[in-house]
């Protein structure tokens, strides 16, 4: 993976945050409000709005964790769900994520959950295909995963091993340096998107396993 100073890394992954964006835009407006996505319980609509809720009123968003803020969470989806869709999805859209001040986690965190959700809507469709990705794109999810997955995977009940296509390995939930030792360990390959999927608990294609894979315990965010 190419090395980057801090500046040009920021800009990657702004500029995958905004690929994701425009390219989930359209897709929205492609198949409507009530199409299916991989979030259980959620279909287009819903998905959108907790988009617009996490990125506009922190607050509100803080709902889905804490119940004290789950009041003023509904509170905002309400007043999104009496807004015609295709008006949402273009004010989502137009949004310069770049201008917003940022931390470079921050960032990270805004890239990984577009192209997660961009996944969600496309992967709920029939006979959906796995995308091409850019030498640019995935240098991009390859920085991502290296930061996230040790973080998205670290409730795992035993080391893991993450090993991108091409890529150095990305150690995650090694406890006491199991590791190091090559002894009960989950060894995981696959393309660097599809492993940043995996993280977040979403459907994967390709990613195979050496050891038990039941002992890996991805997010639900």
């Amino acid at each position: 993976m190419k090395r980057f100073s801090r500046r040009r890394l920021s800009l990657a992954v702004m500029d995958l945050a905004q690929h994701e964006r425009h390219a989930l835009a359209a897709l929205l407006r492609d198949v409507g409000p009530d199409a299916p996505t991989c979030c259980e319980g959620w279909n287009t609509r819903d998905l959108l709005i907790h988009l617009l809720v996490r990125e506009r009123h922190p607050l509100a968003a803080a709902g889905m964790f804490f119940t004290p803020a789950q009041g003023l969470l509904e509170a905002r989806s309400r007043e999104y769900e009496r807004e015609p869709f295709a008006t949402l999805v273009d004010s989502w859209a137009a949004r310069e994520s770049q201008w917003l001040p940022m931390r470079l986690a921050d960032r990270m965190v805004n890239a990984a959950e577009h192209f997660v959700h961009h996944e969600d809507v496309r992967r709920a469709m029939p006979q959906w295909e796995p995308r091409q990705y850019s030498a640019e794109m995935e240098d991009s999810l390859a920085v991502i995963a290296e930061r996230m997955l040790p973080l998205l995977l670290r409730k795992s009940t035993r080391p893991v091993v993450v090993v991108p296509d091409g890529r150095k390995r990305i150690l995650c939930a090694d406890r006491r340096g199991v590791t190091k030792r090559g002894s009960d360990v989950v060894h995981v390959f696959g393309a660097v998107g599809e492993l940043l999927l995996l993280g977040f608990d979403r459907p994967v294609v390709g990613v195979t396993f050496d050891g038990d894979k039941s002992h890996i315990v991805a997010s639900t965010v």
